[in-house]
């Protein structure tokens, strides 16, 4: 086993991209549709709209050739907490997610990428990323002072290396 999965595996924060509309942020977490724990952080926020597309895994008790097919939830929630109890007790494997807020704010998921997290402005982005540094136990990182749109490993100890540098 290499140094890199074990250092990608403890990770909570792996990248982070500001983006340059100066409200959102693109952040890859270590497993990210597998940590949708990361939604109850947002339970005080009415939702607005929800698209949520899954399929059915019943694990070990599934046949090999048994497909089934993707389908959206229709479920209405209020807040995530909701959401994310229902969820807890379904066989689901989400493909993609989208949440409306009622402030405004949106998640979005990328596929293999993490979660894209819009704001209504720059000081609610800093707010919102100072919270995530807070649960990975690394310093606050000041977004504005990154470039845009360019990718920045996160280590361990807080430190950025942009993407470009490793090639």
């Amino acid at each position: 086993m290499s140094n890199t999965y074990i250092e990608h595996s403890f990770k909570f924060i792996y990248t982070v991209e500001p983006r340059g509309d100066d409200k959102s942020i693109a952040i890859d977490f270590c497993h990210a549709r597998q940590a949708l724990w990361i939604l109850n952080h947002f339970s005080h926020l009415e939702i607005k709209k929800l698209e949520l597309s899954y399929r059915v895994h019943n694990g070990y008790r599934q046949r090999k050739d048994t497909k089934y097919p993707e389908r959206k939830l229709r479920k209405k929630f209020t807040n995530t907490r909701e959401l994310i109890a229902y969820l807890f007790h379904q066989p689901y494997q989400i493909s993609h997610f989208q949440i409306d807020f009622s402030n405004g704010w949106r998640i979005k998921d990328q596929p293999y990428m993490g979660m894209i997290f819009q704001t209504n402005n720059s000081q609610e982005r800093q707010e919102l990323f100072n919270r995530f540094c807070d649960i990975a136990a690394i310093p606050h990182i000041e977004l504005n002072e990154l470039k845009k749109n360019i990718t920045h490993v996160v280590q361990h100890d807080g430190k950025l290396i942009e993407i470009g540098q490793f090639f």
